[in-house]
């Protein structure tokens, strides 16, 4: 069954098209991204909605039209047992060479 799923970051320039493109990589796609607002139609539009870190979380779910969309709403460190150290995905753009 396939799924959809949005990648969202604050300025989504780095961290949600990295995640995007090597999900999709690892599945035979090529992707080319297009950065963009979240938006509440998103909510309808997709299954799964990942955050890079808890601003983008919090933002998303004051976003969210109801309790059963919110509940669509994951951190990417969710996804990331090999670094339990993470609450979030370190921002290249921001962090430096540390994101």
């Amino acid at each position: 069954m396939k799924q959809r799923i949005l990648f969202v970051c604050l300025g989504n320039i780095c961290r949600s098209p990295a995640a995007e493109g090597r999900a999709a990589a690892r599945r035979g796609y090529e992707l080319t991204h297009r950065a963009r607002r979240l938006r509440e139609s998103d909510f309808e539009a997709f299954d799964m909605i990942v955050v890079m870190d808890d601003m983008n979380y919090e933002a998303a779910h004051r976003m969210a039209p109801s309790r059963s969309e919110a509940a669509k709403i994951f951190r990417m460190v969710e996804f990331c047992p090999s670094f339990p150290d993470r609450s979030y995905v370190p921002d290249p753009y921001y962090e430096g060479h540390e994101g």
